[in-house]
This record gives structure tokens, C-alpha cells and sequence, in this order.
């Protein structure tokens, strides 16, 4: 024994002996621990946890389930012999219980990983397709939580924004002078009748369609008309006049077109779009002007999407949405407005920081966070609650802070999930990570970070144990518990618990970070 004399561990209760042992133990001091060990068994022959120990320091670990995996290579030691005679050989647990609770941890883990994965995309769903690829994930764990409802609220969403979808598409297509996307938007609200208002824009696009057909219908009678009349003159008149009438006729249906034709080609070579829409419009079905009418609104909804009219386009690009991917132009100018409103939304919440004073409430990115403090222009902020519920590292075994897939998720994609413009705000924060001070678990190396969550000491310094805010969720601290397999927490009432729970075991997780506020 190198730091106690044998009189001083005499004069110690075998309890306090005990207690002693375990703490060496733990810090890998097994010279000190063997020693405490022998003497509890001195004075308590059939104390099976001192036994224990003494396997455990023969064999060279410092946690029990490291015995698991080799029980029948410890038969033949004499502690393990001596821990079955005292009734503790349940003191280790067994192989197949630790394998089940790992599996039974990881399995949970996973359901909850694809859990949380499918609600943040339903959250955040706009389109269909997006509810569609969350309905599918739920589906894949229908009887986990809530996800049998959650897909069926998917599948509606799913449905009614591809309704909505729908309606918007034939909406624009009602403008339009072609029979053919009048027709296409007429089934399309047949495909949704009854929804919204889209049986009374049926009748629009039907009454639009009866009158272009009406008027092409008049425009075709009168055509007949002259061609009886031109007929009527032929037979009445002299050969003469038949070569006047053929040359004017030939000029009325082939060399007037052809110029007025050649001309709205020549506005649309001017980029002058919607003269030249309404010139090919104008020609009615000659050649391909119908064609082109659409050609020159999707030329012009680019020449607005390009000057940044964005909402401008897209109603032109849903005008023609049955013209080549005038549709997808309009969705992908729909995103790109939304990404317009999320750069001027990070904006409005840096302009925001350099007023903020400790215990405001700030939002940053698609979270609440409160100020904690303020120093050098900048801010230590912690989320108002838990942004999700992770594993400390995914799987379990000896970890700190600095090798956990938990700081690398928040270091990762945590931290990547901001608009650039508040990623710039974030500051790397040198921290110190302390030992357990009850279990003297060692804390690790000091990291830097952007992201980090609170140590122990953290929670004592800014919140207070059983002050410290939070939901209805337990939080991981960055301090280790009991043992180095473990990692301490603080409850849903605000309290430090410093023994801890498995790294792989699921709890909830507050960020905190520093950010400049200048």
C-alpha cells in the first residue's frame, strides 16, 4: 500500500474501507485498491463485494461488465472462487444480459433516430413528395410511438398538397389562348372536384374554352363564306377575274401571315417576349404560332427570374405549365423565394443580438435560446429546450467528451443546419472538461468547439442545481459519470445527477454556444 499505513487502514470501518478500495479502483489504482481490499477481508472474511474487487484488480479492469465476456476463464481464479462461496457471483453481470441491453439499447436508438428523422421532415414539409418520404420512414416503424397515426397524417398531407399542387398548375393554365392547356387544366380540376374552389374554376376554363372555339368557329365560318362567294364570282366572271381573286386569296391566307409571322419572330429575336406573344397569338393556328406563344412567356418568365422578379416568373412559368418544364421553373423559383425569406429571416435575428442582455429570450435558426451571459461582445446562449434526443456516443464502452459522436453531431450537422450568416456569429469556445468530483471519473482533453453542452460545473455556474431550465426531458451533461461508461445528466426538475446513465442510452440534448453580438 503506498499512500496508507497498515495502522492507518486498521482504524478505518470496513465500510469506509470498502468505499476507499473502490474509489482506487476506479482511477486504475489497483497497488492502493488490492490493499484496502485485504483489509476489508480481514475484518469481514465473507464480504463478497471485497472479493469482487479483488478480481477485478487481479484481472485488471475497472468496472464489473468488463467480467461478462470471460466468466468461464475466471472459474479457475481463487477471488472469483471465494465471490460464488459468499453468494456474490451476481455482483457480475452476464454476458447475455449485457448483450441484450446493448441490443435492446441500439435497437431503440435506431427506431428513435428514423423517428425523430421522419418528423423533422413532416415538420418542415412543403411539397408531397416531402410528406410522402416521411410517410415512408413511419411507415417502417408503425408500431413505434405514434407513427402509425403520423403516417396516416402524412398520406393526407400528401394528398392535399398534391391538390394543392394540382389547383395552382390548372389555375395558371386558365389564361391561356390553347385549347389544348385549357383542356389539360379542365382535367385536372376534374381530378380534384370538390376541393376548394375548383369545380368553379372548371366552369371558367370550360366557359374560356367554349369561347375560343366559338370564335375560331366564327373565323372558320367566315372563311367558308368567302371561299362560297369567291366560288360564286369564279363562275360568273371572266378568266381575268379568277387570277385576281386566286392572287388575292393567295395573299390573304399565305403572304400576310407569312409576314406578320416573320415579324413576331423578329420581336422575339428582340427579346421583346410579349409583343411577340401576342403577335403569334394573333396568327391563331398558322404554322406553329400556338407553339410559340408559350415559347415566348417562358422566355420572358427566364429574363424575370434572371432580374430576380421571382414571383413574377412563377406566375408566368404556372401560365404555361404544360410547356416543357415551365412547371419545375416554378417550383424552383417558389425555393428559391423561400431561400430569399431564410436569408432575410437569419438577418432579422443577428440584427437583433446586438440589443440582447442576459435572461432575454432570442430566436436563432428554428430555435429559442436564452442569454446566459455576456462578455467581450459576446454572448453565451443555451437552448431554451431540447432540439432532440441522442445517445451520448453511439456505441457503449469508455468515451469523453472529446471522442463522443455527440459533440460530433453537434459540431457536424447541428452546427451546419444554420444560414451561413449566423455560422460566421458562432464562436469556437476553448473548454475545460472537468473530472467527476464525486466519482473522480477522469473529464478527458480540453476540446474546441463551436457547439458544446454544459459540464457540471456549467450547470452550477449559470443555472444552479435544481434551478436549471428545462422541458419535460432529462439532459446529457458533457462530465462523466460514474464510471467512464457512463456520462452525468440533469433531470426534467433541474437537478444534477453526477452517477450518470449508459453513453448509448437515449436523453435529450441542449445546446449551448458563444456568439458574437457586435
Amino acid at each position: 500500500m503506498s499512500e496508507n499505513s497498515d495502522s492507518g487502514l486498521g482504524s478505518l470501518g470496513a465500510s469506509l474501507q470498502l468505499g476507499r478500495a473502490d474509489m482506487y479502483l476506479r482511477r486504475g489504482d489497483f497497488d492502493n485498491a488490492k490493499s484496502y481490499y485485504e483489509e476489508v477481508i480481514k475484518s469481514d472474511p465473507s464480504n463478497a463485494k471485497a472479493y469482487l474487487g479483488l478480481l477485478m484488480v487481479d484481472v485488471g479492469v475497472t468496472q464489473p461488465e468488463a467480467l461478462a465476456e470471460d466468466i468461464e476463464e475466471l472459474k479457475s481464479n481463487e477471488y472469483y472462487t471465494k465471490l460464488v462461496e459468499c453468494g456474490g457471483k451476481d455482483l457480475i453481470p452476464s454476458a447475455e444480459a449485457m448483450r441484450a441491453a446493448a441490443a435492446t439499447a441500439a435497437n431503440d436508438a435506431a427506431l428513435e433516430e428514423k423517428y425523430n428523422s421522419a418528423v423533422r421532415i413532416m415538420n418542415r414539409a412543403r411539397y408531397a413528395q416531402d410528406y410522402a418520404t416521411a410517410a415512408s420512414i413511419f411507415i417502417t416503424i408503425k408500431n413505434y410511438k405514434n407513427s402509425a397515426d403520423l403516417y396516416s397524417e402524412c398520406n393526407e398531407k400528401a394528398t392535399e398538397a398534391d391538390r394543392f399542387a394540382t389547383y395552382k398548375e390548372a389555375k395558371m393554365k386558365i389564361g391561356s389562348d390553347s385549347e389544348e392547356v385549357l383542356i389539360s387544366a379542365i382535367q385536372q380540376l376534374e381530378s380534384i372536384a370538390g376541393w376548394s374552389d375548383a369545380d368553379n374554376l372548371k366552369s371558367q376554363a370550360s366557359e374560356r374554352l367554349r369561347e375560343i372555339r366559338a370564335k375560331r368557329a366564327e373565323e372558320e365560318n367566315l372563311v367558308l363564306k368567302q371561299k362560297r362567294k369567291e366560288k360564286r364570282a369564279v363562275a360568273i366572271t371572266i378568266p381575268l377575274v379568277l387570277v385576281v381573286i386566286a392572287g388575292i386569296i393567295l395573299c390573304i391566307v399565305y403572304v400576310v401571315p407569312s409576314l406578320k409571322y416573320k415579324k413576331a419572330v423578329g420581336l422575339k429575336d428582340d427579346a421583346k417576349y410579349m409583343e411577340a406573344a401576342d403577335a403569334f397569338r394573333n396568327l391563331g393556328d398558322y404554322k406553329d404560332s400556338v407553339n410559340m406563344v408559350d415559347a415566348c412567356k417562358y422566355k420572358e418568365a427566364e429574363r424575370l427570374l434572371e432580374a430576380g422578379q421571382y414571383q413574377d416568373a412563377i406566375d408566368l412559368f404556372y401560365s404555361i405549365g404544360g410547356y416543357g418544364d415551365a412547371a419545375i421553373q416554378a417550383i424552383n423559383c417558389e425555393k428559391s423565394i423561400a431561400k430569399q425569406d431564410a436569408l432575410l429571416r437569419a438577418q432579422s435575428q443577428i440584427n437583433r443580438l446586438s440589443g440582447s442582455a442576459v435572461g432575454d429570450s432570442i430566436e436563432l435558426g428554428d430555435y429559442e435560446w436564452t442569454v446566459l451571459a455576456i462578455e467581450d461582445g459576446k454572448a453565451l446562449v443555451l437552448a431554451d429546450s431540447v432540439v432532440d434526443i441522442k445517445p451520448y456516443n453511439d456505441e457503449f464502452g469508455s468515451v469523453t467528451w472529446e471522442e463522443c459522436s455527440l459533440r460530433k453531431w453537434l459540431n457536424g450537422e447541428f452546427y451546419s443546419s444554420f444560414n451561413k450568416e449566423i455560422k460566421d456569429r458562432i464562436q469556437q469556445t476553448e473548454l475545460t472538461n472537468p473530472d467527476n468530483a464525486t466519482y473522480s471519473t477522469n473529464g478527458g482533453a480540453n476540446t474546441t468547439d463551436f457547439v458544446f453542452i454544459f459540464s457540471n460545473t456549467d450547470v452550477g455556474e449559470y443555472l444552479g442545481n435544481g434551478n436549471a431550465k428545462t422541458s419535460d426531458m432529462w439532459w446529457w451533461m458533457r462530465t462523466p459519470g460514474q464510471y467512464d461508461s457512463y456520462a452525468s445528466r440533469v433531470s426534467s426538475e433541474g437537478k444534477i445527477y453526477l452517477d450518470g446513465d449508459y453513453v448509448s442510452a437515449l436523453c435529450g440534448v441542449r445546446p449551448a454556444m458563444w456568439i458574437s453580438i457586435e
